[in-house]
């Protein structure tokens, strides 16, 4: 099945959809959650108030650097996003305190994206996408939980035996 997502236009140069974000037991739902699609990033990064609501914090964490600052996010599983009708659930992201026009973002990274078979349209606003997920992968239960750490493609249970 392809999935379409549409692309908004109000922030430039970036490529910027909706979705929706709910926790494991469905209790809280939130609307209009802004994902940045972000082709150059290797993990999602989630902001932390998204992640304490809608996701599970694990103590671990990595350094990190976003917007020029430097410091640790913890290791986070988002529970589902929905674009449009497709819903990803049990994403890997790393979560940290966003600052200034990032605050409530998810930046969208190829962890994600990897299991996909996208096109993204700047002339018609849209990302259309398939869920494939790559034959290499590491974890193909949970495709949404693989990671890049050290430039290696891993499995979030792998690493933290969960």
């Amino acid at each position: 099945m392809v999935y379409t997502v549409n692309l908004l236009d109000d922030i430039r140069h970036r490529y910027v959809a909706l979705a929706s974000l709910s926790n494991f037991e469905m209790t809280q739902t939130m609307t209009d959650v802004r994902v940045l699609i972000d082709t150059g990033a290797f993990n999602t990064m989630i902001d932390l108030a998204l992640a304490q609501r809608f996701g599970v914090l694990l103590p671990e964490s990595m350094v990190v650097s976003i917007g020029g600052k430097t410091g640790k996010a913890r290791f986070c599983i988002i529970s589902n996003m929905t674009l449009n009708s497709c819903t990803l659930t049990r994403i890997f992201a790393l979560a940290y305190p966003f600052d200034d026009w990032l605050m409530g973002h998810i930046l969208l990274g190829t962890n994600v994206m990897n299991n996909w078979d996208f096109t993204i349209s700047r002339s018609r606003d849209i990302i259309e996408f398939s869920e494939k997920t790559p034959f290499d992968a590491p974890n193909k239960v949970f495709p949404y939980q693989n990671y890049f750490k050290d430039g290696n493609y891993v499995a979030v249970q792998d690493e933290l035996g969960i």
